[in-house]
C-alpha cells in the first residue's frame, strides 16, 4: 500500500521533474558521502577566538578511514545514486 503511495505520484512526473530529482538526490547523496567520510569525530568548536591565527585542518584533511576504504565507501555512494537514477528515469507504461 505504502508502495502505491510513494510511486503513483512519480509516475505523472514530466521527464523535466525527474531529471531535477535526480540532481538534487545527487547532491543529497554527495552530502551525506561527505559526512559519513569526513565528520571529524572531535567536534567543530575549538574554543578559539577569531583572527587568532590559529590554522585548521581544511575537510579533506580531516580523514576517518583509510584511502582505500574511502575509495569503496564512495564508489557504494555512486551506485546507490545511479541506480536511483535509473529507477527514476527508467521508461514508464500507461497502465
Amino acid at each position: 500500500m505504502c508502495h502505491v503511495e510513494v510511486v503513483a505520484p512519480l509516475n505523472s512526473w514530466n521527464r523535466g521533474q525527474r531529471v531535477v530529482l535526480v540532481i538534487a538526490s545527487g547532491l543529497a547523496i554527495q552530502t551525506l558521502a561527505r559526512w559519513v567520510l569526513y565528520m571529524d569525530p572531535r567536534g567543530g568548536w575549538f574554543n578559539f577566538a577569531p583572527q587568532t591565527g590559529a590554522s585548521f585542518p581544511g575537510v579533506d584533511d580531516i580523514r576517518r578511514f583509510s584511502p582505500g576504504t574511502t575509495t569503496i565507501v564512495t564508489i557504494a555512494f555512486i551506485v546507490a545514486w545511479a541506480a536511483l537514477s535509473l529507477w527514476l528515469l527508467r521508461e514508464r507504461r500507461d497502465d
